[in-house]
C-alpha cells in the first residue's frame, strides 16, 4: 500500500505536459524536476507537467509511474524512489 501511496503522489507532482495533441516524455517531466535550483530548470514545464498530472485517474497516473520505472528515469527500492542519478525522490503533497 505504501508503494501504490508513493507511486500516485509522484504522479500528482510531475507527469506529462498539457499539449492537446501529444504529452512530453514522462521522463523530460522527471528530468527537469532533477534541476530545480538550477538555470536549467524550467518552471514553465514543470507546471505544464503538473497541471497535465491533475486531470489523470487514478488508473492513468499509476500507469505513467509504471513507465518511468520502466523507462529508467524512476528506480524503486523498497518503498523509495530514486531518479536516474541514484538520488532519493523526494515526494510532497
Amino acid at each position: 500500500m505504501k508503494k501504490y501511496f508513493i507511486l500516485m503522489t509522484i504522479t500528482f507532482i510531475c507527469f506529462a505536459c498539457n499539449d492537446s495533441t501529444s504529452s512530453p516524455d514522462i521522463c523530460d517531466c522527471i528530468d527537469n524536476l532533477t534541476k530545480i535550483n538550477t538555470p536549467q530548470y524550467d518552471a514553465a514545464f514543470s507546471k505544464k507537467c503538473e497541471d497535465y498530472s491533475k486531470t489523470l485517474s487514478r488508473k492513468e497516473a499509476y500507469e505513467r509511474v509504471k513507465e518511468a520505472i520502466r523507462k529508467g528515469c524512476l528506480k524503486l527500492n523498497g518503498d523509495t524512489l530514486y531518479d536516474k542519478n541514484g538520488k532519493k525522490f523526494i515526494l510532497s503533497e
